[in-house]
């Protein structure tokens, strides 16, 4: 298995689909494309906690898509999202 550092490296592409809310709790729904231990294209969905996200300086509003897809796509946040925990609100 890759380290999380090692993982972000084959990571080319996240993006943000969407955003859901429950009471103060906004979780955002990512797909992160990577390549696997194959080296074959694959995308994963994983949730992020927007919460996490400001604690890290990526965003300051919930609503800031554009920013924190950004952000998600430089190193750090690469490592950022695959660290984090899986998050659901349902």
């Amino acid at each position: 298995m890759f380290t999380a550092t090692e993982w972000a490296t084959r990571v080319s592409n996240i993006e943000v689909i969407a955003s859901m809310s429950m009471g103060r709790t906004t979780i955002w729904e990512t797909r992160i494309h990577h390549k696997d231990k194959d080296d074959k294209d694959t995308v994963i969905t994983k949730y992020l906690l927007c919460s996490d996200l400001k604690k890290a300086g990526a965003i300051k509003r919930a609503n800031s898509y554009t920013k924190g897809e950004e952000w998600l796509n430089t190193e750090e946040g690469k490592v950022f999202a695959i660290q984090s925990p899986n998050w659901k609100l349902f």
